[in-house]
């Protein structure tokens, strides 16, 4: 029991807390020791954790941008519906980031399949939240990313929106059974569009959320200094720069 269910969800952790502090070598080095602590061979989804597990090292990927890396990731069994949706959904991600319309839609085309097969199935979980509903979200924020790359910001904001409100209707769960708040998405989308004021609102409910995690306090600082708000910008900045002094990697947005 500890070694294929605690001893891997205590290296989660570390994913987490890694993660929001922009520490991506050693997320991605908890992450792989996450993955290699479940056999791949196991066919049991023991506590409907196996493939939560096994698919972190691409959550890392894809929250801190390394495309070609999440490009290079040898696609998964297709018996792990959920990480072969979560695979789709971090090379769609890589795809539009790097410009390519096509191979993203493609990839989200495969998404929207695995997503719509594992609504099928009532009790098929990750952790506290249905296998249907996580892939919903990943759904959501590619297709999202896919709108705001072509300049369909509407289009953009509204899914992204619901990818937050689906996200939010989540159980409870310790780490959460989505890897990263999609406030941070859409609060860049925002900016991009020209709406910093609501962008503040998106940063001030994730930092409520999540207090003093450097990517919404980044984002928090934006969308104040675009709005002239220059007094409580440098405050933040100054937050900021707290919140992220073990960082290894810089932000130019909240989400990359």
């Amino acid at each position: 029991l500890y070694p294929l269910a605690y001893y891997p969800h205590n290296l989660h952790f570390l994913v987490w807390s890694a993660m929001f502090q922009g520490r991506s070598k050693e997320a991605l080095v908890a992450a792989r020791q996450v993955a290699s602590a479940i056999p791949e061979n196991s066919t049991e989804n023991s506590w409907a954790l196996y493939e939560t597990f096994r698919s972190q090292p691409m959550f890392v990927m894809v929250r801190f941008g390394k495309w070609a890396e999440m490009l290079a990731e040898p696609q998964p069994d297709e018996t792990a519906r959920f990480m072969t949706g979560v695979w789709h959904y971090g090379r769609g991600m890589a795809y539009i980031n790097q410009g390519k319309v096509i191979p993203a839609q493609t990839e989200l085309a495969q998404l929207v399949k695995l997503r719509e097969n594992a609504e099928s199935d009532q009790s098929y979980y990750l952790g506290f939240g249905a296998a249907g509903a996580l892939l919903t979200i990943a759904e959501e924020v590619l297709t999202g990313e896919i709108a705001g790359k072509q300049g369909k910001y509407k289009d953009a904001i509204t899914h992204l929106d619901r990818a937050v409100r689906l996200e939010d209707g989540l159980r409870y769960n310790e780490p959460s059974d989505w890897y990263f708040p999609v406030r941070h998405v859409l609060g860049a989308l925002l900016l991009e569009a020209g709406y910093p004021a609501e962008a503040e609102v998106v940063y001030w409910e994730d930092l409520r959320r999540n207090p003093k995690n450097g990517y919404s306090l980044f984002g928090l600082k934006q969308s104040l200094i675009a709005q002239g708000k220059t007094d409580i910008a440098n405050v933040t900045n100054a937050r900021f720069i707290r919140a992220w002094q073990n960082a290894d990697v810089d932000l130019k947005t909240s989400r990359y």
